[in-house]
């Protein structure tokens, strides 16, 4: 990646990425779905928890890498219903994309914008990284009083080739980390995420 006014952001999420991989203890067992598991544990002061999905991917690395990066604008709203769309507002280089994420109101909140910076880092040949950097403002998308702007704190996929037909899915996420969510909420959240991802897989097999 060149040196640019995003570095430090995508810098500070591949660290944070990696801090987290190696967090091997504490993680509870939310669900199994049937391709992946989601997981939680308390991460540092967040009242928030963070989330791992992991599981195989039944598709090439390739294939898994062009969905969640190239084809991210495209691809990624479908299997989500509260994801309204996302627009590409910069391209930087290459392996990092400037990017919106919208989100739909619900009840009685006002609909949510996620801008953040979104880079690839090629980890091995068989093995890459994929994070969301905290990114504030943006000359392409002003402020508006009437949608809410907040942030994925934690964004991290890693995916790693198993062979010429799985993948490995590694997910950490976590978002709105000053928000405690009683725990049935929490599991209902936690639902929605696992199911959204196994659906994504649904998508990239019945497209072989």
């Amino acid at each position: 990646m060149i040196n640019n006014q995003y570095t430090q952001s995508v810098n500070n999420a591949i660290q944070q990425a990696i801090e987290i991989k190696a967090l091997k203890d504490e993680w509870s067992l939310i669900k199994k779905g049937k391709y992946y598991s989601v997981s939680s544990r308390k991460y540092k002061d967040c009242q928030n928890k963070l989330l791992k999905v992991e599981g195989t991917l039944p598709t090439s690395y390739f294939t898994a890498c062009q969905f969640y990066f190239d084809n991210i604008d495209t691809a990624f709203p479908k299997n989500r219903a509260l994801c309204t769309g996302i627009d590409i507002l910069e391209k930087v280089d290459n392996d990092t994309y400037v990017c919106v994420i919208k989100l739909a109101a619900m009840a009685n909140s006002l609909p949510k914008e996620v801008l953040t910076v979104r880079h690839r880092k090629f980890i091995s040949n068989n093995e890459i990284l994929l994070v969301n950097g905290v990114l504030d403002e943006h000359q392409k998308l002003p402020r508006k009083q009437d949608v809410i702007r907040t942030e994925h704190a934690i964004y991290a996929l890693y995916l790693t080739k198993l062979s010429a037909t799985t993948t490995h899915f590694e997910l950490y996420f976590l978002k709105d980390p000053s928000t405690s969510f009683p725990e049935q909420i929490f599991s209902k959240l936690s639902d929605v995420v696992l199911n959204s991802y196994e659906k994504d897989v649904e998508t990239l097999t019945t497209k072989k």
